[in-house]
């Protein structure tokens, strides 16, 4: 007899579910999608019991068995609270619905906690890998242009370490995004997938090099050869044809739009890979130019525009979620701090900055 695989009751409550949490609560898809997935995992586990038959030992016997399907290895602490914050959630909905009401109870549901010193672990900061200006430029100098795919994956390594735009919304972006004119990119909610859909200007980071001009190139390219209108994407998509019965090769550019953020990171990757640089993903462009925020800020309203720039609405956003110091850095700096006179009339603005948000290899 072949194992249950599917409980139509089951699904039809995590499809009501997944459009509640679009619908009235206004998650993204990602979002909404990984609960599901979440949901899933935990229903496999228990053999697609009934939800109706939720119990403390079916609960207990998963988060024992937590282990990742590529490794086999016990998942991460943090993936694990991840996964089990999201099936309580599920559950805490479920129990309000008819029919399930009576028949899960609320206190069961704190069961699907970890330990409080796991919940600790899960929620700390872990201190990111994060290229330095160096290494972005080196990889941009080093970048082959010599066909149009070359030249396009070179302008978007540029435009991210331009604008520290998201993968997901650079996917997005047409021409008429970019005003060249005013070195800036407005990021329009209403038309790109900005995170929240959030609607605000990014001027181009002063991050100097040929990151600008390079951008800059790629567009006329784009106009003038390639016949490219104002509605066309700026990073379009490769056009292939089929070259054997099962491979295919690369032939140019086409007028599409990538379908998501994929070509974008495998883009970033082989452009470190040429220039024998360790590869960092599109996002950690972010994270150096808040590294780089350090070399020109001087006062709180640069700060506070930095951060803007970054589409972030808090600076504090910024600074904790972007500026965790180095402990190397932090040696550096509480040494420095020794040597230097005893003032309390204040501390620079420069230096405080560097103490929030510089960090080093």
């Amino acid at each position: 007899m072949k194992s249950q695989k599917f409980n139509p009751e089951n699904e039809r409550m995590k499809h009501t579910y997944e459009v509640w949490l679009r619908e009235a609560c206004g998650k993204s898809q990602h979002t909404s999608e990984r609960a599901i997935a979440s949901v899933h995992r935990f229903e496999q586990h228990s053999g697609y019991r009934s939800f109706k038959k939720l119990h403390p030992d079916q609960i207990c016997a998963f988060k024992a068995t937590m282990i990742s399907p590529k490794t086999g290895k016990p998942l991460s602490t943090s993936n694990r609270s991840s996964i089990l914050a999201d099936c309580r959630g599920f559950f805490a909905w479920l129990a309000s619905q008819p029919g399930y009401k009576s028949a899960i109870r609320h206190s069961d549901l704190a069961y699907f906690n970890l330990t409080a010193n796991e919940e600790r672990a899960a929620k700390a900061g872990k201190l990111k890998d994060v290229p330095t200006a160096d290494e972005i430029e080196e990889a941009l100098a080093a970048a082959p242009h010599e066909t149009v795919v070359q030249r396009r994956d070179r302008a978007l390594f540029a435009f991210l370490w331009l604008t520290g735009a998201r993968d997901a919304a650079v996917v997005s972006f047409n021409l008429s995004h970019v005003d060249l004119k005013e070195r800036v990119l407005h990021q329009l909610g209403a038309e790109a997938n900005t995170k929240f859909r959030k609607t605000f200007p990014t001027w181009f980071f002063p991050v100097g090099g040929e990151a600008e001009q390079i951008v800059a190139g790629w567009i006329e390219e784009l106009r003038n050869e390639h016949g490219f209108g104002v509605s066309d994407p700026i990073f379009p998509a490769t056009e292939t044809v089929r070259k054997g019965k099962r491979a295919f090769g690369a032939v140019g550019i086409s007028k599409r739009a990538w379908r998501n953020s994929q070509p974008v990171r495998d883009a970033v990757r082989r452009i470190y890979e040429n220039a024998k640089i360790r590869y960092f993903t599109p996002h950690r462009f972010r994270d150096a130019l808040t590294l780089l925020a350090s070399d020109f800020c001087q006062t709180p309203e640069d700060v506070a525009s930095w951060s803007q720039n970054l589409g972030h609405d808090d600076v504090l956003t910024t600074l904790t979620n972007y500026g965790k110091v180095h402990p190397h850095r932090q040696a550096e700096l509480i040494k420095g701090m020794a040597s230097r006179e005893h003032d309390l009339t204040g501390v620079p603005t420069k230096l405080l900055l560097k103490a929030l948000g510089e960090r080093t290899q």
